[in-house]
């Protein structure tokens, strides 16, 4: 049988857990019923290291990408767009809008995966962004990462809802379990000889990471314990003032970005989750893996689902840092809940391992490679539609 060329475009690799999962799935395909390819614009990134050795991918640029670069990238697009069998615009933005206007014109079925909950994120991205994703509704599947996130997708636009569809984000549990074992680096070491919080992420507004600072100065009046902050991002000089100025500085450690941040989760007394929102939450199912207790703040979308409303995990109200320094400090004095938690931890992960999640990308490509599109006069008048709200 001939197997499948299936087209992944992305605008680079830097970022988090949307990036990671791309080069996941990717990666997990079954190489005899699927080729697959990675179309990405700019080299850079922290998740190139992350690429498997046989992956085919091509980089359009050797540096960041430049607005002037816009017509080179839809040309490059569209002549990849014209050997592949299925498109995935595999993250939100540029990439993806191109990858949509060269699927229309080629007549390539079209997934567009959506990884955030864009009632909430719309609020921090362009006013060109939003108005791209009037184009979604074109695609052939539209790939949300949580219930929550395509509900909110769908609330969004509601005409796209008959394309959408969830596909849980997962990992490779086995992998994450092998490198958890692997020892800290010698100079943290001291770091965890206390109880010891860890949060894992970029360093953003949306993380929540100035909430957790307040909840951690709360849990600091009962429980000698650290907290620890895994990323980088453009928030990292705010969010060491504000530690400075809640008078925990020499309890809360920035570690910066992590290769392996799998090693210091097996090591957390507890992991912590302060996101503002989230699309699904996958560094809470990477820290569960891991064997962490989790304590999270139940954000749009996402960190519910994972933890099964609380059964899994304790869930607190977003943005309350009196919540969840109570939440912390039960799990922190109460060595029975901390055992409980943990265990429940490696019993939910299982749900999220990719080989599952994998069967379900593969029953999609599969659906979508005998569609035929139809041909159109023309190219969809996104802009005279006023269905974005």
């Amino acid at each position: 049988m001939k197997s499948l060329r299936i087209l992944f475009c992305l605008p680079n690799l830097a970022g988090g857990g949307a990036e990671r999962m791309v080069l996941t799935v990717a990666a997990s395909l079954d190489r005899q019923r699927f080729r697959t390819r990675l179309f990405v614009h700019e080299q850079w990134g922290q998740h190139l290291a992350s690429l498997a050795p046989d992956q085919d991918i091509h980089f359009e640029h050797d540096r960041p990408y430049r607005r002037s670069d816009l017509v080179r990238s839809f040309l490059a697009t569209f002549r990849e767009v014209g050997n592949a069998d299925v498109v995935v615009g595999a993250m939100e933005g540029r990439a993806t809008f191109l990858a949509l206007l060269a699927g229309l014109l080629r007549r390539r079925p079209i997934v567009v995966w959506v990884h955030a909950d864009w009632l909430q994120f719309s609020r921090y991205v362009s006013w060109r962004q939003r108005l791209a994703l009037r184009l979604y509704r074109f695609a052939d599947r539209i790939v949300c990462c949580s219930v929550g996130a395509q509900e909110a997708f769908a609330t969004m636009l509601p005409k796209a809802r008959s394309s959408l569809v969830t596909i849980h984000n997962g990992i490779d549990v086995e992998r994450v379990r092998r490198l958890s074992v692997e020892q800290i680096a010698p100079e943290h070491e001291a770091i965890f000889e206390k109880q010891t919080i860890v949060a894992v992420g970029r360093l953003d507004v949306q993380k929540g990471y100035d909430i957790l600072i307040r909840a951690h100065a709360r849990l600091r009046q009962h429980v000698d314990c650290n907290l620890v902050i895994i990323g980088d991002g453009p928030e990292g000089d705010a969010l060491r003032l504000y530690a400075k100025e809640h008078a925990v500085a020499d309890s809360v450690h920035f570690l910066g970005f992590q290769k392996n941040p799998f090693r210091y989760m097996r090591r957390a007394s507890v992991y912590a989750m302060s996101s503002r929102f989230e699309g699904f939450a996958l560094v809470l199912v990477e820290a569960m893996t891991c064997g962490a207790p989790v304590v999270s703040v139940a954000c749009p979308s996402g960190p519910s689902e994972v933890l099964d409303d609380g059964k899994y995990g304790l869930l607190v109200e977003t943005e309350n840092p009196d919540a969840i320094a109570l939440a912390l400090k039960q799990v922190l004095t109460d060595a029975d809940m901390r055992e409980r938690l943990s265990a429940l931890s490696l019993e939910r992960c299982a749900a999220f391992d990719i080989s599952a999640l994998t069967r379900e990308w593969t029953v999609l490509f599969d659906g979508l490679a005998t569609t035929s599109r139809k041909p159109r006069r023309r190219l969809p008048r996104v802009l005279e539609e006023p269905d974005l709200q």
